[in-house]
């Protein structure tokens, strides 16, 4: 032991010290002794120190591991109570949240206190002199487990932090979007006054303003529950964010609802003032002048004659047009107001529905003197006015016949006149006929009396395209055309519809030898339900077939409401062509499938199924699912907004058709028939009607006579449609940002119908290309497919925003194209003109942190291998970066391109300068280079061009500055060289537009009337300026389906360029005079060698004389010639002995 030690030690020293006091201090040995005295007293203190720091080791271990213990214990229970706060329910509102927040605020705060004890343990360990694995594992554990437990702390606090977002998110954006809900229900038809319009104006206004103010809130909310999602949560909580998500799902199908609602509303509020502005002073003329000729023909004497009353029934016949057009624009009116009106009903339906709390307002609360909307006033107005000037040619006519009878019909001009019947607003537009009491429509009522169907006319279209696809029937041609004042299209559009097949009428009398001229109408009845009662049609007839598309009982697999059969088809989950059911998920169901699984009632499938509903023209039976497959039906009619129709119908203008004999073998008695052009209807308005026996399959005429249906469709009294479709033209995402086709919302516009789609339902409908490589992800440094972007999250296709991997910054489409992080894959040249391959000829990555070679920036996305031909082979031969790689024209490793009929290798700059390698992108006719600058000296686009005004407007047409404010026609451009002829012929060709005149217009015609966008290539309507899409131009008369094709081609011109870089050799001489001319250098130099030669300073713009060492401006030393442009040949001198200089010009 150590006392053992110290005893030894203290004898030996004790023994030594004797010897040396004794001694000889000289004597060597006892030198010798005390050296090694000082050697053992040395290990000794060593060996002292040695027994002393192992049983210090051996206490810091033990101490070190009773700190362990301790810590682990401590740390494993903050775990268990960290998984337990990680694990518990999702709290659903700010309070519970706020309670949750506070707990693991508090977590951490203990957890912190755990901190010094962790730097202590530490410490405890560095004092451990033999410090063994065991104790290092133990200590790393530990560092492990707090690190841990620090991290999930921070995501926990993360996840609550979006969680709060959401959670405020909802409760705001609820309190406000109820709000407007509850000012929306508050307005439930549309004013009947000026001011009352102007009102709601005002105050949809102020609604769109809110919605304005609150929409970055909204965005908030949806990014926050997006980020919590994609943040992920453990699966006991699942359930909890599935119920936050559908939460806020809920709630965006209430905002959008409310946007919807907001712009139709709008919409119908200022096309409502418009045509109340024209109405109300022309009724008021109207019903002034009737009022005069009534009392005017009250106050003439018993014994008036006939001359005089046969003036004033001339007069009043010859007022019949303004009357008529006063009932068009009146009934134009009251439809509006219908459509209004319906659609607030329909909105304040839905609100019940999916708000329990919801309280609609009550009718009976209104006051006495409310103002009962434009639809009843403008009735009553409308059927007073129209009966009053029936009343006052009734009297006429009866007084002037008792006149005849006395003084003899010699010298009249109207007596014997056939009076044709006034054509009301209620005729004109299918509103039914004047209720006897209050003059209303007569809309149909319920066993109750109340009214649910409101009538609208449906102007609509569909055309598809590659092809131009026309299924012609059956149509009438006649030689007249809509020339009513007020008429929406006051210009038609002549088409060629020769039929070789056209039906001979019964009297053989043949429309050869009119020109064919095309109007559309369309009617059809929208059913507003309450209650899933049925409602009957106008005259109670058509049973359950007329009334089909009205018969309730399907059920919306994402709201859960009960449908109609017209609102399921409108919305695409009844597929009549299949007769299935499109399920939410995508999974398709037959009509009993959906039955078993309730989604759509018994009856109404078999209603649908019931196979002798129809008889055919052969007289076989068909239900009416096989009617509406055949288009027989036409179901669709009213209530597609996308797939539209045309109905060809006729009318006279100055002669009328015979009439004409049909016979039916069915009795022996013939039967006279009317033809009646006019009133020919499509088969669902005329089964809508009463006038088909669905059980016989018989068409009823005015005079009661049954004919076939094929009979009805043979003499006209039936018609068929013809369609036109124009397929989508599918672009690239980048393509269709740049086309101004995607707005800030990332809403990408469908430029036919005019329909906005999100990008993944514009995928879906083919307007944009789903697998193009243009996506940048930053954080990997490739470009992904906008498929796989939407994948991952980086396209946001609900908020329509492009997020940065790398940095989360969040960015609209159009700034993310901006940036180059939206950029489709690019051909050689493009590198090169984008300065992304460098001196090593390596090119740079998407994010441009590395530089990588030919076969690198292909997997990476930044070449376009296989889908543009761009690289020369031999003349008229293109390949594709892929085949010029497999037939070694292009040298992935070298970077070199290979001239494939000379071998010459050359670098690829090089190869671009020759025009070997081209660059292809698709580009509007109105930004494709092709009108020369005067003052750049270089060629620019129509749309370049007119913002610069060197191609104006000028005494009825365009014409070109060529300088100075000369101004050249635009053929004697082109014959200059000043436009490339053919940008102009593309320019010039004509677009199925037509003038008053019946002038069809060209391109330039339509940039110079201002009737196209040049940046976006709309069509504008005359003097509003409001877009018009295709499909409703063509609708409209505006454009023929031929034109729009082409219109569509030119804008969608794919451009493939070339740079060729010519060489040029320039002769100067060089004369030794003595003398020396400030304003003419010895060596005439170009712009570009006086570049080359640091000359031009491109900063300040100045040139410095190499003669003289004076500085002019650019434009000074342009004038004065001291140096020459790069298009400006020079002189050649024969007795010039100055070797030939090349100088290198991009054309």
């Amino acid at each position: 032991g150590a006392e053992q030690r110290t005893a030894i030690r203290r004898a030996l020293n004790d023994d030594a010290d004797k010897l040396l006091a004794e001694g000889d201090p000289a004597d060597p040995q006892l030198r010798r002794l005390r050296r090694e005295m000082d050697e053992v007293n040395r290990l000794f203190d060593e060996f002292e120190k040695r027994a002393r720091a192992e049983e210090e080791s051996k206490q810091a271990s033990r101490i070190f591991t009773e700190q362990c213990i301790s810590l682990k214990t401590r740390l494993e229970e903050m775990a268990r109570e960290l998984d337990h706060i990680i694990l518990s329910p999702m709290p659903r509102d700010l309070d519970s949240l706020e309670h949750a927040v506070q707990i693991l605020d508090d977590y951490k705060r203990r957890l912190g206190l755990l901190e010094p004890d962790l730097r202590h343990l530490q410490e405890t360990f560095r004092t451990i002199t033999l410090k063994t694995p065991a104790l290092k594992k133990s200590l790393d554990n530990l560092l492990e487990l707090w690190k841990e437990l620090n991290t999930q702390a921070g995501l926990q606090g993360d996840r609550l932090k979006l969680l709060e977002g959401a959670l405020a998110g909802l409760e705001d954006n609820e309190q406000v979007i109820s709000d407007l809900e509850g000012k929306l229900s508050r307005q439930l038809e549309l004013p009947s006054s000026q001011e009352g319009l102007y009102e709601v104006f005002k105050r949809l206004s102020a609604i769109q303003e809110t919605i304005s103010a609150q929409q970055p809130e909204m965005d908030k909310m949806n990014d926050s529950a997006d980020q919590l999602g994609r943040m992920g949560v453990p699966t006991k909580v699942l359930g909890d964010l599935k119920r936050l998500h559908a939460n806020v799902e809920r709630l965006n199908s209430r905002w959008n609802n409310i946007c919807g609602q907001l712009a139709e509303r709008l919409r119908s509020v200022e096309t409502a003032i418009g045509l109340m502005k024209n109405l109300q002073t022309s009724i008021v003329v109207e019903e002034t002048w009737v009022e005069k000729q009534t009392e005017k023909l009250q106050a003439l004497p018993t014994a008036t004659s006939a001359r005089e009353l046969d003036t004033m029934l001339g007069e009043a016949m010859e007022r019949a047009p303004k009357i008529e057009q006063v009932n068009l624009t009146g009934g134009r009116l009251i439809r509006e107001a219908k459509i209004y009106d319906g659609k607030c009903v329909h909105y304040i339906d839905w609100l019940v529905e999916i708000r329990p709390s919801f309280s609609p307002p009550r009718q009976d609360l209104r006051p006495p003197d409310a103002d009962p909307g434009a639809t009843e006033v403008y009735s009553r107005r409308l059927d007073t006015l129209n009966g009053r000037y029936e009343t006052l040619l009734e009297q006429l006519t009866q007084r002037l016949k008792t006149a005849i009878e006395v003084n003899g019909a010699d010298g009249l001009r109207f007596a014997e006149s056939l009076q044709k019947p006034l054509r009301t607003y209620r005729m004109e537009f299918n509103l039914g006929r004047p209720d006897n009491n209050n003059g209303s429509a007569d809309l149909g009522t319920l066993a109750d009396g109340s009214f649910h169907e409101v009538t609208e006319d449906v102007y609509t279209s569909t055309y598809t395209a590659t092809q131009i696809t026309k299924i012609s029937n059956n149509k009438l041609i006649y030689d007249a055309t809509d020339s009513r004042e007020g008429s929406p299209t006051k210009k038609v559009t002549r088409v060629d519809m020769q039929q070789s097949d056209v039906h001979q009428h019964p009297n053989g009398a043949a429309p050869g030898g009119a020109s064919s001229v095309q109007f559309t109408e369309i009617r059809s009845l929208k059913r507003i339900s309450r209650n899933n009662e049925a409602v009957g049609t106008n005259n109670g007839g058509g049973g359950e077939d007329g009334d089909i598309l009205n018969m309730p009982g399907i059920v919306d697999p994402v709201s859960g409401r009960v449908l109609t059969v017209g609102e399921a088809i409108r919305m695409r989950i009844l597929d009549v062509r299949t007769g299935q059911l499109n399920v939410a998920n995508g999974e398709r169901l037959s009509l009993e499938e959906a039955v078993r699984r309730k989604l759509i009632d018994a009856d109404l499938v078999e209603s649908l199924l019931r196979p002798d509903a129809v008889l055919d023209r052969d007289g076989r039976a068909m239900s009416l699912l096989e009617v509406i497959q055949k288009e027989i039906l036409e179901a669709e009619n009213g209530y597609d907004s996308t797939e539209k129709r045309i109905k060809v119908t006729t009318g006279g203008h100055d002669q009328q058709p015979s009439p004409s004999v049909v016979k039916r073998t069915s009795s022996s008695t013939p039967s006279t028939v009317k033809f009646n052009p006019s009133e020919a209807k499509s088969i669902v308005d005329a089964i809508k009607q009463g006038l088909v026996d669905a059980s016989a399959g018989l068409f009823r005429t005015e005079t009661g006579d049954l004919i076939t249906l094929a009979d009805a469709y043979e003499y006209g009294y039936l018609i068929r449609n013809e369609t036109i479709k124009i397929a989508p033209h599918t672009l690239s995402l980048s393509d269709s940002i740049g086309q101004g086709l995607v707005d800030n919302g990332g809403w990408v516009i469908d430029r036919n119908t005019g329909d906005t789609f999100r990008l993944d339902s514009a995928i879906a409908k083919s307007l944009v290309y789903s697998n193009v490589r243009e996506i940048v992800d930053t954080k990997s440094d490739t470009k992904i497919t906008v498929a796989q972007a939407l994948e991952q999250g980086i396209l946001n296709a609900k908020t329509g925003r492009y997020m940065n991997p790398a940095t989360k910054e969040k960015l609209t489409f159009a700034e993310a194209r901006n940036r180059q992080l939206i950029c489709k894959p690019m051909t050689l040249k493009d590198v090169c003109d984008l300065a992304l391959l460098d001196k090593a000829e390596k090119i740079a990555s998407p994010t441009r942190r590395e530089r990588v070679n030919i076969p690198g920036a292909i997997s990476l996305g930044v070449l376009d291998s296989d889908s543009i031909k761009c690289v020369y082979k031999t003349k008229g031969e293109l390949l594709t970066l892929k085949e010029a790689l497999e037939q070694e024209i292009i040298l992935p490793f070298e970077n070199r391109y290979r001239h494939y009929e000379t071998k010459e290798l050359m670098t690829i700059t090089e190869a671009v300068d020759r025009g070997l390698i081209s660059s292809v992108s698709i580009k509007s006719i109105f930004n494709i280079f092709g009108f020369k600058d005067p003052h750049s000296e270089e060629f620019v686009s129509l749309n370049t061009a007119l913002a610069k005004n060197v191609v104006r407007k000028k005494d009825g047409r365009f014409q070109l500055d060529v300088g100075k404010g000369t101004l050249i026609e635009l053929n004697d451009a082109v014959a200059q060289g000043l436009i490339r002829p053919e940008v102009y012929e593309m320019l010039n060709r004509n677009v199925g537009v037509f003038a008053e005149g019946g002038h069809e217009l060209t391109l330039l015609d339509l940039v110079y009337h201002d009737l196209i966008d040049t940046k976006t290539g709309f069509l504008l309507e005359h003097g509003t300026g409001k877009v018009i899409h295709l499909e409703p131009a063509i609708e409209r008369k505006f454009i023929t389906p031929e034109g729009a094709l082409l219109l569509i081609s030119l804008l969608n011109i794919t451009l493939t360029t070339e740079t060729v870089v010519k060489t040029i050799k320039r002769y100067v001489t060089i004369t030794h005079t003595g003398e020396q001319i400030e304003s003419q250098p010895d060596v005439l130099l170009s712009f570009t060698e006086a570049v080359r030669r640091g000359l031009i300073d491109e900063n300040t713009r100045t040139y410095r004389d190499p003669a003289t060492g004076n500085v002019y401006s650019i434009q000074q030393a342009l004038n004065h010639g001291l140096i020459l442009p790069d298009t400006e040949a020079v002189p050649q001198d024969s007795g010039s002995n100055v070797p030939n200089k090349p100088s290198s010009i991009p054309l």
